[in-house]
């Protein structure tokens, strides 16, 4: 018995000492089969920090770690990194290190950790994850043709943990983020049919030129799949997926060709509860929905049909709708009543030009208040074509009081609106005023509005805008700031492109006042920051004016009484031309110490100190 144990014990002995040295044997072989399989493949510079080899991690499998590798693309995407990630296990079994030289290694297991995956497609179409070597720069020998087989990707199970994939196509100004990607599938790729489980949550954004749709939405899919690899057709089976909390389940098939991808998929909610469609707002708009209480129903049913090549996208109806539904928080006081959805995205032609976007109605009632809009955007990837109608009321402090957001600042305000307006975005974005139809009113009454370009809030009490084809009046405007009160009217020129493109407001504007200190536009600014460099500690702050940076404005003026510091000026008329941070003053004249004063100039804010000339004209000055 005891010559057992001790031929046991010996062969037990062996065997770990064989574990432990393996490592050592095996892994120069393996790194070398590695680089030289890379080096013959791959158009890239592929490195990485270390290699390790072990037989404890994946025991009675072998387990190969390849830390901090990249992968960094050549010509045309000269230094670019298509990938690199901290670590990537590569798990196969023990024989699989006996094999001779030309059979491959076939990997069972494959995990990704904290990855970054990068793919970048050009104007011109060049993709930067195409560097496989061309057919023509390998050798065809036997030896090439075996070489080319060094690893065979059999996997039953793989993973990828905390990474992330940015996709980008300049050519189609699409953009694809995927942040905290958690992925993990199961299934035997040795077989050309299999079932694939997987599990898959991450943080999605995702935008076509300007239109943002996804801005780190969180997505999560519990699926199963059918693979037939060799026709290379992916089917959904069972399945549950949820985009923020709103839960949809899909059924279809995507097939992949080899001169395009053939789409045939269908998803919808599986429940109607109105719940879905808060759960799609981000988290940070509507927080916890435990409590929530909720009338009416949701629903989301779409449809995708065709091919995706360079010509065509999938063919698609995708409707979202809701009818006679509310909404309330538990610790919040007002309800939202009377929400109606119904929204229609389209494309009948496979064409992307022809994708339209359908309000056929958006409404809700916030107390006796009702807004609604409704309208089209069509040819929604190029020139957007936009037709809309805006018609109701709403009380702008109400917002926090039917949703748990945090602003800025408070919202206070009754906005009133009855326009309807037609445009097209390159007419907007080139200054083709007359190409926009905009009709109707728009008010907006005791609203208050902080900047940090003024000292004090700002109070309007009452604007009033009439639109009508190729003109835009500012019937009334009536606001204070400080010991400021500012009456105005006259003509916009551009409304909708400051609204929409983010243009310098145009205009002609009279203005009255009775009192205009322009001690309460002063900005104030802690200049500590500017002061540390020359080694001082005051925190004290100076004071300067800053003219507002969106104004391209002419403005005539009457004020009874201009207050400077200690400068009066009184009965102040002239006019004021404003743009790019500069005021020009032209044909001024005033009363002052005991006088006449007329003068001309300009004053700039645009630099940190603010700059000005002006022309002086003096007469009987005391």
């Amino acid at each position: 018995m005891k010559k057992i144990l001790k031929i046991t014990g010996i062969v037990l002995g062996m065997v770990l000492l064989l574990l432990l040295l393996a490592p050592m044997l095996f892994k120069g072989t393996l790194e070398d089969l590695l680089k030289k399989h890379i080096n013959e493949n791959l158009d890239a510079k592929v490195a990485w920090e270390e290699m390790d080899l072990s037989f404890f991690r994946s025991f009675p499998d072998v387990a190969v770690v390849i830390k901090n590798f990249s992968v960094v693309t050549n010509y045309p995407f000269q230094g670019d990194t298509l990938a690199s990630g901290a670590s990537l296990k590569l798990e196969m079994g023990i024989t699989q290190l006996f094999r001779s030289d030309d059979e491959p290694i076939k990997i069972d297991a494959l995990q990704l950790d904290d990855a970054l995956i990068n793919i970048k497609i050009d104007s011109l179409g060049n993709a930067n994850y195409d560097i496989a070597l061309k057919s023509e720069e390998i050798d065809n020998s036997e030896t090439s043709k075996a070489n080319d087989d060094s690893f065979t990707f059999d996997l039953n199970h793989y993973e990828i943990n905390n990474s992330r994939i940015n996709y980008l196509d300049e050519s189609s100004k699409t953009y694809l983020i995927l942040k905290k990607v958690n992925h993990m599938g199961n299934g035997d790729f040795s077989l050309d049919n299999l079932e694939l489980k997987t599990e898959t949550d991450a943080l999605v954004s995702f935008r076509i030129d300007d239109i943002e749709y996804f801005n780190e939405n969180s997505i999560s899919l519990v699926a199963d799949f059918q693979l037939d690899l060799k026709n290379q057709k992916y089917t959904f089976l069972e399945n549950k997926a949820k985009i923020n909390e709103l839960p949809l389940t899909f059924d279809g098939f995507v097939k992949v060709n080899e001169n395009d991808t053939q789409l045939d998929l269908t998803f919808k909610t599986p429940s109607s509860d109105f719940k879905n469609f808060l759960a799609i707002i981000p988290k940070k708009y509507v927080k916890n929905l435990k409590g929530v209480t909720t009338t009416g129903d949701f629903t989301v049913d779409g449809v995708l049909t065709g091919m995706i090549n360079e010509n065509h996208i999938p063919k698609m109806d995708i409707k979202i709708r809701s009818k006679n539904a509310s909404f309330k928080y538990p610790d919040l006081p007002k309800a939202v009543k009377n929400i109606s959805i119904d929204i229609q995205l389209k494309n009948e032609t496979g064409l992307e030009k022809d994708t339209y976007l359908n309000i056929g109605g958006l409404t809700f009632k916030i107390d006796d208040e009702i807004f609604s809009v409704k309208g089209s955007i069509r040819n929604l990837t190029e020139n957007a074509l936009v037709n809309l109608e805006i018609k109701g009321t709403l009380d702008l402090a109400n917002v926090e009081r039917v949703l748990p957001i945090e602003l800025e600042q408070d919202l206070s305000g009754i906005f009133k609106a009855n326009v309807t307006t037609r445009f097209d975005m390159h007419s907007v974005e080139t200054e083709q005023y007359q190409n926009i139809r905009t009709t109707g009113t728009a008010s907006l009454t005791n609203f208050t509005y902080r900047d940090d370009a003024f000292r004090d809030e700002i109070n309007i009490s009452e604007v009033s805008v009439k639109m009508s084809s190729g003109n835009i009046t500012l019937n009334k405007l009536n606001a204070t700031i400080g010991q400021t009160d500012i009456s105005a009217s006259g003509n916009i020129q551009n409304l909708i492109p400051w609204v929409m493109a983010k243009q310098d407001l145009k205009g002609h504007f009279n203005v009255r006042s009775n009192t205009f200190n322009i001690n309460d536009f002063m900005a104030s600014e802690d200049t500590s920051l500017k002061e540390k460099s020359s080694g001082s500690n005051s925190n004290e702050s100076e004071e300067g004016i800053k003219i507002p940076d969106f104004l391209d404005v002419t403005i005539d003026f009457i004020v009874n009484k201009v207050i400077y510091d200690n400068v009066l000026l009184e009965n102040t008329k002239g006019t004021v031309r404003i743009v790019d941070e500069t005021a020009i003053l032209s044909n001024v004249t005033s009363k002052a110490f005991g006088g006449n004063l007329a003068f001309s100039g300009n004053v700039s804010t645009k630099q940190a100190t603010p700059t000005f000339t002006m022309n002086l004209d003096l007469q009987e000055i005391d």
